[in-house]
């Protein structure tokens, strides 16, 4: 039975025999020919020798593996097919190259459109990414504004059942309401202007009050200093009680206690009369002059009281102070300083 190697040699002589045209083998052996006649050992350059020998041996060891691995593939191949492999002949290898080139320009051809589809294919994908996004987005609000839809038409149901029709307003019922309103407010915004002036002759009013409030009671707090001194002075019981100056203090202290009531004057014309006269910022009164008579019993308890010179009826809008009802319960209150404080109320309006 031969050996492996001696197979392989015959199976490589079979070969080189078999065919007319030059083998691989013998295409390497030329060229390994045209190396050696063109390296420095033709030369005689006996230095170059150990390099060219270990170039040479690199060289016949790839080469012997190349031959290894085609008669592998040969051999593999006819193991499967059983079938001889195809026999090369002469310029067949040129015209599979120049085959080769022309397919590998088509195949060239092929791929640029292949890599034009696919960037196209890829601006299309970023494309219907965005044009999904959008109609995920519309999508989503049109779910969205069909529930609302929904929960309108079960309000809407739910209001049509909570009101009959019979006790609906119609359009030209809620167009009469809206004219009505709207001339109230015209009519209101007409009002608000008109007492523009008004109000700013109110605020002056108040601020010169004001003043006057401030002055009556830094002339209170003397007064009540005075008033402490005679408190002492009574505590100790010595002949130093000043009378005179308590007499001053009272009399200072009514005056301050008109002022703050507004009262211009008082007067008792009987003793079961007293005539009480007020400033007043009401129109219609003479002089800004209003007079409260306050009428007493024998026992001094209230029992009327009449108001003159408040204003002849309406003026200006402004009616004439009705006082019977803080009259009827300061009388039945026995209440006469009440009665004189709701009257300075009414005379003088904010």
């Amino acid at each position: 039975m031969p050996s492996p190697h001696e197979a392989l040699y015959k199976s490589a002589q079979d070969f080189t025999t078999s065919t007319s045209s030059q083998t691989h083998l013998e295409a390497h052996r030329e060229r390994f020919r045209a190396r050696l006649v063109s390296s420095s050992i033709a030369d005689g350059n006996p230095l170059a020798v150990p390099y060219e020998k270990d170039q040479q041996k690199i060289y016949f060891r790839n080469l012997k593996f190349k031959y290894l691995e085609q008669e592998a593939k040969r051999s593999f191949l006819f193991s499967i097919t059983g079938d001889e492999p195809q026999r090369v002949m002469p310029g067949e290898n040129e015209e599979l190259e120049a085959e080769n080139k022309v397919k590998k320009a088509k195949l060239k051809h092929v791929k640029d459109e292949i890599e034009g589809m696919r960037s196209e294919a890829i601006a299309l994908a970023k494309t219907n990414a965005e044009y999904h996004a959008k109609n995920a987005a519309a999508a989503s609000e049109a779910t969205l504004l069909s529930r609302q839809i929904r929960d309108m038409e079960l309000e809407l149901a739910r209001i049509k059942a909570a009101h009959p029709e019979e006790t609906r307003m119609t359009v030209d019922e809620a167009n009469d309401r809206l004219d009505a309103q709207t001339e109230e407010l015209e009519r209101l915004t007409s009002e608000i202007t008109a007492a523009g002036p008004r109000g700013d002759q109110l605020r002056s009013v108040v601020a010169e009050r004001s003043k006057k409030v401030l002055a009556l009671a830094r002339d209170r707090e003397v007064h009540e200093a005075r008033a402490e001194d005679v408190r002492r002075s009574r505590e100790k019981g010595g002949s130093g009680v000043r009378v005179h100056e308590m007499s001053l203090w009272y009399e200072s202290t009514l005056n301050a206690y008109r002022n703050l009531m507004g009262i211009r004057s008082a007067r008792v014309v009987s003793p079961s009369q007293l005539v009480l006269e007020y400033d007043t910022t009401l129109p219609g009164s003479p002089n800004g002059v209003a007079q409260l008579t306050l009428l007493f019993d024998a026992q001094q308890r209230l029992i009327d009281a009449v108001l003159t010179g408040a204003g002849a009826g309406e003026v200006d809008g402004e009616a004439e102070p009705d006082i019977r009802e803080a009259c009827a319960t300061a009388v039945d209150r026995n209440d006469a300083a009440g009665l004189i404080a709701d009257v300075l109320v009414r005379l003088r309006p904010l």
